[in-house]
């Protein structure tokens, strides 16, 4: 597994607002993870939460949105989690 940056931009549901990032891509994540504050910008907000172990066996809480990702231009409608600085330990 590796890791990578590549360009994407993420769109709010009803694509009124963008953003254009240069993403890290991990080949090995289950999740996108996306700092909060790009996305309340673009007028995202959470949707719902959920539970993940983190590597040192902690069970934490995060926000999660959805969002439209475009790359290479081709979109698809995905589950984003907001970043580590609002996540909640249970």
């Amino acid at each position: 597994m590796g890791t990578f940056n590549w360009p994407i931009r993420l769109e709010s549901m009803d694509g009124a607002k963008s953003l254009e990032i240069e993403a890290m891509v991990d080949t090995g994540a289950s999740y996108t993870i996306v700092p909060g504050k790009l996305l309340t910008d673009i007028g995202i907000s959470p949707i719902d939460k959920i539970s993940l172990v983190l590597a040192d066996g902690r069970t934490v809480q995060y926000p999660m949105e959805e969002a439209r990702a475009i790359i290479c231009g081709r979109g698809i409608y995905t589950l984003l989690v907001l970043d580590a600085d609002h996540a909640r330990a249970l």
